[in-house]
């Protein structure tokens, strides 16, 4: 049962970069995918696990940027699992690295990556603090009415 694409998911990854950037970003992908793969709602729901766990993993990638190791997908499941006890589908690990290896050699830029994921999760709590405050204002409004 697919859900979306690789290249769909890549859009959601890039979802709060500039569009010159996700140009960028989307044109290293292209190519790479023939867009066979999928990814189910239960790979997506395990990204998004991630994602909350993020600044976890961020400490253990950290540590092969500051000893000048560059994070190939075996280390990035190693970090992953160890940091975060989590385990992503290939196919979502293939993503990434598609998106962030900015030199072809098979190894993630941590800094973008860790950059995206970031204002991604922190765009998402802000919205939602926009939508609780909406709805309250929403609900005084109404309240005040009566």
């Amino acid at each position: 049962m697919c859900s979306i694409s690789e290249i769909d998911f890549a859009q959601i990854l890039l979802n709060h970069v500039s569009q010159i950037e996700r140009k960028e970003f989307l044109e290293r992908i292209e190519g790479k995918v023939d867009n066979t793969g999928c990814i189910t709602f239960p790979m997506f729901e395990k990204f998004s696990t991630f994602i909350r766990s993020l600044d976890d993993f961020s400490v253990a990638l950290r540590m092969f940027a500051i000893t000048n190791q560059c994070i190939t997908k075996d280390e990035f499941n190693r970090a992953l699992r160890a940091s975060t006890g989590l385990v992503l589908d290939p196919t979502i690990v293939n993503v990434i690295f598609y998106l962030f290896d900015l030199n072809d050699d098979g190894t993630l830029l941590f800094e973008d990556f860790v950059d995206v994921l970031k204002s991604r999760r922190e765009r998402r709590y802000v919205e939602k603090k926009a939508n609780r405050f909406e709805y309250f204002k929403s609900c005084f409004k109404r309240e005040a009415k009566k």
